[in-house]
């Protein structure tokens, strides 16, 4: 149990007692209207926010628009209600009513919980994040619902900075239990092995200008996240080889996957293997985190299908991933995941908003297949929109 439970456990005892004095007909009323009025809210958001430059000011205009809704319809619904409760109490069905009302309010509180949780999970402040994962009573409330509508998930990519797509509907999964992290000869092998085919990657063209990670996995061929790319008019990578332009060749927004062909590239690829690894296979993460290159000892917890959104918060997809005993520093997506013979299991997704020392990287098989299916191809293919 964390502050936001304690929280919690507080605004539901006192939704209860307002909801008993109140009655349960005025509790569905604004509760109704409040909930309708925030999906209303969600559905304009999108069409309203791109007419605001910078994350501050679509992030107060997102909440203008969502609560301002919200209140509207909250207060049509309260009054429609008032009439209604006149009636029950009339028939003499007062009692009733209040004794009713507490539960509602209650549940009513709970399922806008739900629906905020699902907006800002993946926000980028770690002490909202934090207590959100941690909470107990949210933990069980994810447990028992099914993921909120797709359009909250798009209200919370507002919230959030325009970067990685949700890796998850819910809340976070705990951690596994945990396992032995690799020898220092082990981390030093696989950034030997990795570190040449290891590369930067920018996309221009967008209003904010994106970089991630990326390695070369294939003759001329560089992989690295889609989110990198999406939008993006002109694709450059920069290694140790050089600086090189760089054409889109496949583009995965479920996978969040980019395969780019780089004309004349010499630098010799790494190979992704075409199985997944097990428990406890260890290696290094390797990327450019902030713009500068780093290697982190990694251990693979477990491996599940995660249940998240795709590149634009709106359709549900599954992403086969590894859960990683290792730290993922912002900004590293996209590089390898590479056991010390040099052999990539997986590519750096995501780090962890429950555990600093837990990150997340999709597994080598489905890029795998990309990567081969995108051998010998040099047309351009559609990056689509821009993320901001």
């Amino acid at each position: 149990m964390n502050l936001l439970d304690v929280i919690i456990i507080i605004a539901l005892a006192s939704a209860a007692f307002q909801g008993a004095l109140a009655g349960a007909a005025v509790q569905v009323g604004f509760f109704t209207g409040f909930l309708s009025g925030m999906g209303a809210g969600a559905i304009i958001a999108p069409a309203v926010t791109p007419l605001f430059r910078g994350y501050v000011g679509q992030l107060l205009v997102t909440l203008l628009l969502v609560f301002g809704v919200a209140t509207a319809l909250a207060v049509v619904g309260v009054h429609v209600a008032l009439h209604l409760r006149g009636q029950l109490r009339e028939a003499g069905a007062g009692p009733a009513d209040r004794a009713v009302g507490g539960g509602v309010a209650a549940l009513a509180l709970l399922v806008i919980m739900w629906v905020f949780t699902s907006a800002l999970a993946a926000a980028p402040a770690a002490v909202i994040t934090g207590q959100i994962h941690g909470s107990a009573v949210l933990n069980v409330v994810d447990g028992v619902l099914p993921p909120a509508p797709a359009v909250f998930a798009q209200l919370g990519r507002t919230f959030d900075v325009p970067g990685a797509p949700s890796l998850f509907t819910g809340l976070e999964p705990e951690p596994a239990e945990p396992v032995d992290l690799p020898s220092d000869a082990e981390v030093a092998a696989a950034t030997d092995a990795g570190r040449r085919a290891t590369v930067k990657v920018f996309g221009r063209g967008c209003p904010v200008e994106q970089q991630g990670s990326g390695f070369v996995a294939g003759p001329e061929l560089v992989v690295t996240n889609a989110h990198v790319v999406t939008g993006a008019s002109e694709v450059v990578i920069e290694g140790i080889d050089g600086r090189d332009a760089a054409v889109t060749v496949a583009f995965d927004a479920d996978l969040d996957i980019a395969v780019l062909h780089v004309d004349g590239l010499a630098t010799v690829p790494l190979e992704l293997e075409a199985e997944p690894a097990e428990r406890g296979a260890t290696g290094a993460v390797l990327g450019f985190p902030l713009g500068t290159f780093r290697s982190e000892p990694a251990a693979v917890l477990r491996r599940f299908t995660a249940v998240g959104r795709d590149l634009y918060g709106s359709g549900r997809v599954r992403r086969d991933v590894y859960q990683l005993l290792a730290h993922m520093p912002e900004g590293g997506s996209g590089g390898p995941l590479l056991t010390s013979d040099g052999r990539v299991i997986g590519v750096a997704f995501s780090r962890s908003l429950r555990d600093p020392q837990v990150g997340y990287a999709l597994t080598s098989v489905p890029v795998r297949e990309m990567v081969l299916e995108a051998s010998g191809s040099t047309p351009q293919t559609s990056t689509g929109r821009c993320l901001a």
